[in-house]
C-alpha cells in the first residue's frame, strides 16, 4: 500500500496527511455531491467557511463544489451542464498516471498544488535510472493565464541553481498540449514538523532556518520573489538540508504584467502567510517574502501562528496594522530565550508596513547571524548599555582589562576612592557578619545556657530571630547575615526555614540595590533551589528566570551557565526533557568557551547532561559525561562532598538502567555511606539514597533490603522536617511494586493509592510522576482480569506521560505494548 502524500508538494512524508488521495473519478464524485448537499443546506454566509473545513488543500474537490453550489440557482440544463463538466475535470485528474511524458513514465500522485498536480515518475529510456516529481499545469480546462503562469514559473526554476531549493530538471509538452516541468524528487517533511519531531532547540531551529534564508535571498538576488512561502512549502531531508519548493505564484521583479495574484478571492496565495501588501493589491517586494519568513519564524519558535487564523475571505476585514503578541509571551517552551533580540527581529520581520521590515531575506539572516555569534542586532534599539552587554559577552576578558586601564585613566585618584570605599563597606559587611555569627557560638558554651549545647540549626535560627531586632539599623548587613543563614539552612536540609530567610534577604536587597542589581539574583538563584525541594515548581522558575535575566544584562556568563544547570534539574523533574536538553546544551557551550573556570562547575554541567540523557534512555550516551563529572568531583572535592555523593548517584542509575545492576548497587552504598557521614539523618538527600538501593535490591531480588531501605526513606520523607510529596509517592509506589512481586495484591493496591493521593495533591496537574502509580493499578487490574479498568489507567498514564517524553521513550512503549495486550485480552 502505498504511503499517503503531503498535498501541494513534490515530497514524501512518512505519516498521513490531511489529504487521502484520489481513488478514482466515481468516488471523488461522490465525495462532491455529498459536500454539495450540505453546503447547499447552509445560509450563503456560512458556505464558505464549511468549504475550508472539509475540502482543506484540496482545490480541485472545492473548485468542483464551487461551481455547482454556482448553478444551484440556475436553470436544470446548465445545472445538468455543470456536472458534467465537473466529473470531466476530475477524470482528466486521473489520466495522467501511467502515462508517458518524455522519457519518464508517471507513476503516482505525490500531491496538489494551486496550478496543478504533482505526479512522482520515471525514468524509463535505458540510459539512466531515476525517479523524478513531474508538475502538471491545471486540473480542468488550460486557461491562457494559467498556461502564462505554468511558463513562467519554468522560467524561473531554470534560472535558479541552488542546494536548498529544489532543482529544474526538464520541462516540456504532452500530446494534447498541456505543459509540464520536471524537478528533483525531495524526501522529506515539512520544516515544522521536523523541529517538532526531533524537539529541537531555539539554536537549532534558527541554524536549520538559516539555511531558508540563504535559498530565498538567492532567489531575490536573482530577482524573484517567492509569494507563497509557509512551511507546506519548506520541507527538510532526513539529512537535515531544506529545500525550497512550489515557486507557482512567483513573480521575476520588474515584471510589470498584472497577473491577479494579490487577489484572495484566487485561492492562489495562503492569507496566513501573505503579506499585509499582498492582500490589499498593492506591488508586492522582496519585503514581501520577509513577512511570509516571519511567520513562519514566529512558528517555528513559538509553535503558533502570531495572528488568528484568517480565512481567505475574510483575510482583508481580519487585516490589522497591530503587532502580534511577542514570541516569549505566546511560546509554552524556551520563552528566556525568546526574550529580547529574538522578540524584536521577528516582530520587525511581521510589521505591517514594508518600510518597517527587513528589505530582504538577506537582512533578516544577517541580523539572525548576530544574535547567533552574540553580536548587537539592528532590530534592537541601539542603546549604549545593549552595545556594551553584547562587546562584554563576546569579548569579556578582554574587555575588562581594558576598561579597567580606561575608567584608572578617566577617573584616577576619584575612580580609586570609590573602587576603596566598595571594597572596604563590603569588608565590613563581611566582617559584621562573621562578628555576629562567632558571637551566637561564643554565647552558647556549655554552662552558660541551662541544658544542653544547642546544635548547629538551633544556632543559625536563633541568629535569624537576633538579627531581626539587632540589625533594623543596618540593611546591609542584615540582609547579607539573612542571605547567609539561608544558604547555611539550605545545606543542612532545613528548606521552608531557609526559604523563609532567603525571601527576606531578597526583600531588602532589591529595595536597597534595586531589582536588577546582581545581588538580588544571587538571592533569586538560592532561593530557586529551596522552591526546588519544597516542591514550588513554579515559583522556583520564576526565581531562576527572574536570575537568568539579571545576570545575562551584567554579562556573568559563568552565572548564567549556573542557573541553566538549575533550569535544567528543575525542567527534567518536570518531564519538559526539549528544554531541559537546550538549556544544559547552552550552559556547557559557556562551560567550554570559558577553560579557566571552575571545573567543579563543569562536573556539575556534566551531570546534569548525564541524568537527562538517561532520562531519555539514551544512557550509553550519558555514561560518559557521568563517569568524567565523577572523576573531576573526586580530584577537586575530596573523599567526602555532596557532589562527589550527588555524582556517584548518577552514575548508578545509568548503571542500573544498563542492566548493571550490581554496579548500580555498589555505587549507590558508595553514595549512601558518604551522605550518611556528612549529612544530618533528617536530610532528604538521605532518603533519595534508600530509595534508590529499595530499587536496585528490588531488580536483584532482594525484597526484605528493598522493605528495609523503603521504610528509612518514607520515614524521611514523611516524618521529617521537609516533607516532599514527590519524592514520597515515589517510594509508596515501591512499596506497591515490592507487595505485587510477594503476590499481595491487596496491599499492593492500597500502596499505589496511597502513592497516587499523595502525588495528586502534592504536584501540579499532569505531573510525570503521577503516571507511576497508575501504570502499577493497571498492572494490578489486568492481572486480576479486568482488562477495561487497565485500559483506562493505561490510557490516563500515556496522556501524562506522552507530551512529556520523546518518542520511543521506553515508559510510552511499555505502557503502548500494556494497551495494545489489554485490546486483545477484551477481544478487541
Amino acid at each position: 500500500m502505498n504511503a499517503l502524500r503531503d498535498p501541494s508538494t513534490n515530497v514524501d512524508t512518512s505519516g498521513p496527511t490531511a489529504r487521502d488521495g484520489i481513488a478514482g473519478a466515481g468516488d471523488q464524485w461522490h465525495r462532491v455531491k455529498q459536500i454539495f448537499h450540505q453546503a447547499a443546506d447552509l445560509p450563503k454566509a456560512e458556505q464558505m467557511a464549511y468549504l475550508d473545513q472539509v475540502c482543506g488543500s484540496e482545490p480541485t474537490l472545492r473548485a468542483c463544489v464551487e461551481s455547482l453550489l454556482t448553478l444551484d440557482d440556475e436553470p436544470s440544463d446548465w445545472l445538468r451542464g455543470g456536472i458534467e463538466r465537473a466529473t470531466a475535470e476530475i477524470a482528466q485528474a486521473q489520466s495522467w498516471e501511467q502515462r508517458r511524458l518524455g522519457p519518464f513514465r508517471v507513476l503516482e500522485e505525490l500531491g496538489e498544488g494551486g496550478m496543478g498536480a504533482v505526479y512522482l515518475a520515471r525514468r524509463e529510456d535505458g540510459e539512466v535510472e531515476q525517479e523524478v516529481a513531474i508538475k502538471v499545469v491545471g486540473r480542468g480546462p488550460l486557461t491562457a493565464d494559467l498556461r502564462r503562469r505554468f511558463l513562467v514559473e519554468r522560467q524561473i526554476l531554470a534560472r535558479l541553481d541552488h542546494p536548498n531549493i529544489a532543482r529544474f530538471l526538464d520541462g516540456g509538452t504532452a500530446q494534447e498540449g498541456t505543459p509540464y516541468l520536471v524537478m528533483e524528487r525531495v524526501k522529506g517533511e515539512r520544516i515544522t514538523a521536523y523541529c517538532r519531531r526531533r524537539q529541537l532547540g531555539v539554536r537549532q531551529r534558527l541554524r536549520l532556518f538559516m539555511q531558508v534564508l540563504d535559498a530565498v535571498d538567492y532567489a531575490h538576488r536573482n530577482l524573484v520573489v517567492h509569494r507563497d512561502l509557509k512551511p507546506s512549502n519548506i520541507f527538510v531531508t532526513e539529512d537535515g538540508i531544506v529545500k525550497l519548493l512550489d515557486f507557482g505564484i512567483a513573480k521575476l521583479l520588474g515584471d510589470e504584467v498584472d497577473d491577479g495574484l494579490t487577489r484572495t478571492n484566487q485561492h492562489l496565495m495562503t492569507p496566513d502567510y501573505a503579506s499585509p501588501e499582498q492582500l490589499l493589491g498593492n506591488p508586492v517586494t522582496t519585503a514581501s517574502d520577509v513577512y511570509a519568513l516571519g511567520v513562519v519564524l514566529y512558528r517555528l519558535l513559538a509553535e503558533k501562528r502570531p495572528f488568528s487564523r484568517r480565512r481567505a475571505e475574510s483575510a482583508l476585514a481580519n487585516l490589522s496594522d497591530d503587532p502580534p503578541e511577542l514570541p516569549s509571551r505566546a511560546a509554552r517552551q524556551h520563552a528566556a530565550e525568546l526574550r529580547g533580540d529574538l522578540d524584536r527581529i521577528v516582530i520587525k520581520s511581521v510589521a505591517f508596513h514594508p518600510r518597517e521590515r527587513y528589505g530582504t531575506a538577506g537582512d533578516l539572516a544577517g541580523d539572525l547571524d548576530r544574535y547567533l555569534k552574540h553580536e548587537p542586532v539592528s532590530a534592537m534599539p541601539p542603546s549604549a548599555t545593549y552595545q556594551m552587554r553584547k562587546f562584554l559577552r563576546r569579548h569579556r576578558r578582554s574587555v575588562l582589562a581594558a576598561a579597567l586601564v580606561v575608567l584608572a585613566l578617566g577617573w584616577g585618584l576619584a575612580a580609586k576612592s570609590l573602587e576603596a570605599r566598595a571594597a572596604r563597606r563590603a569588608e565590613l559587611e563581611t566582617q559584621a557578619v562573621v562578628d555576629f555569627l562567632v558571637g551566637l557560638f561564643t554565647d552558647s558554651k556549655p554552662g552558660q545556657i541551662p541544658g544542653s549545647a544547642p546544635t548547629v540549626i538551633e544556632l543559625l535560627h536563633r541568629g535569624a530571630d537576633q538579627a531581626e531586632a539587632e540589625l533594623s539599623d543596618s540593611p546591609r548587613v542584615r540582609a547579607r547575615l539573612l542571605q547567609t543563614v539561608g544558604e547555611a539552612l539550605w545545606g543542612l536540609g532545613e528548606y521552608p526555614r531557609a526559604a523563609e530567610m532567603l525571601e527576606q534577604a531578597l526583600a531588602l536587597r532589591s529595595t536597597i540595590f534595586g531589582p536588577e542589581h546582581p545581588r538580588v539574583g544571587d538571592s533569586l538563584f538560592h532561593l530557586s533551589k529551596a522552591y526546588q525541594l519544597l516542591g514550588e515548581d513554579e515559583r522556583a522558575e520564576s526565581a531562576l528566570v527572574r536570575c537568568l535575566v539579571i545576570r545575562e544584562q551584567v554579562g556573568d556568563e559563568l552565572g548564567v551557565a549556573s542557573v541553566l544547570d538549575e533550569l535544567s534539574v528543575l525542567y527534567r523533574h518536570l518531564g519538559r526533557h526539549q528544554e531541559a536538553a537546550t538549556v544544559i546544551e547552552r550552559a556547557l557551550e559557556i562551560r567550554n568557551a570559558h577553560p579557566e573556570s571552575s571545573r567543579a562547575s563543569l562536573a556539575s554541567s556534566l551531570n546534569h547532561l548525564g541524568t537527562l540523557l538517561c532520562d531519555q534512555d539514551r544512557c550509553e550516551e550519558a555514561w560518559p559525561s557521568l563517569q568524567r563529572s565523577l572523576e573531576l568531583r573526586r580530584e577537586l572535592l575530596g573523599p567526602d562532598h555532596p557532589d562527589i555523593a550527588t555524582a556517584l548517584n548518577g552514575v548508578a542509575i545509568a548503571a542500573a538502567k544498563l542492566g548493571r545492576s550490581e554496579a548500580a548497587r555498589g555505587y549507590f552504598l558508595e553514595s549512601l555511606e558518604m551522605r550518611q557521614r556528612i549529612m544530618p539523618a533528617s536530610h532528604s538527600s538521605l532518603a533519595q539514597s534508600y530509595s534508590n538501593l529499595a530499587q536496585i535490591s528490588l531488580q536483584l531480588e532482594q525484597p526484605d533490603d528493598a522493605r528495609s531501605y523503603l521504610e528509612r526513606a518514607i520515614a524521611v520523607w514523611t516524618q521529617g522536617p521537609n516533607p516532599n510529596p514527590r519524592h514520597s509517592g515515589l517510594a509508596w509506589a515501591v512499596v506497591g511494586d515490592l507487595e505485587t512481586a510477594a503476590q499481595r495484591p491487596e496491599e499492593a493496591e492500597k500502596a499505589y493509592r496511597h502513592a497516587l493521593t499523595t502525588l495528586e495533591q502534592g504536584l501540579e496537574t499532569g505531573h510525570p510522576a503521577i503516571a507511576v502509580p497508575l501504570r502499577g493499578l493497571g498492572d494490578l487490574a489486568r492481572a486480576g482480569g479486568q482488562p477495561e479498568q487497565a485500559l483506562a489507567l493505561y490510557r490516563r498514564a500515556l496522556e501524562i506521560l506522552r507530551p512529556r517524553r520523546p518518542a520511543g521513550h521506553s515508559e510510552l512503549e511499555q505502557l503502548e505494548t500494556s494497551i495494545a495486550e489489554c485490546l486483545q485480552e477484551a477481544g478487541r
